[in-house]
């Protein structure tokens, strides 16, 4: 699989180790910091804090997932609320895996 910030383009963009998982009501926290170096959960792009895109693509490139994001805020989190829903929410959370606390 992959994720990138240009879904038209440069689906492949930042590949995921072959064979990764995680388990179910799992997560992944990844970090769009373009310093790949840092860490494997470092993606090798930036999000732009104005607007943009976020892509997930198969193998076969196939479009799994898409969100378009508009202006954010430094220490909000965006996220499905609840999980697995198509509403968004606005939380106070920087980290995953911490109680949601809803603005």
């Amino acid at each position: 699989m992959t994720i990138t910030d240009r879904a038209v383009g440069w689906p492949a963009r930042n590949a995921f180790v072959p064979l990764s998982f995680i388990k179910g009501s799992g997560f992944l926290k990844l970090t769009a910091d373009g310093d790949t170096t840092a860490g494997a959960n470092h993606l090798n792009f930036k999000l732009d804090h104005d607007r943009g895109e976020i892509a997930l693509f198969d193998a076969a490139q196939s479009l799994v997932d898409f969100v378009f994001y508009g202006p954010q805020s430094t220490g909000v989190s965006e996220g499905l609320s609840p999980d697995g829903s198509a509403k968004y929410r606005f939380f106070n959370q920087r980290v995953p895996g911490f109680p949601i606390q809803r603005r």
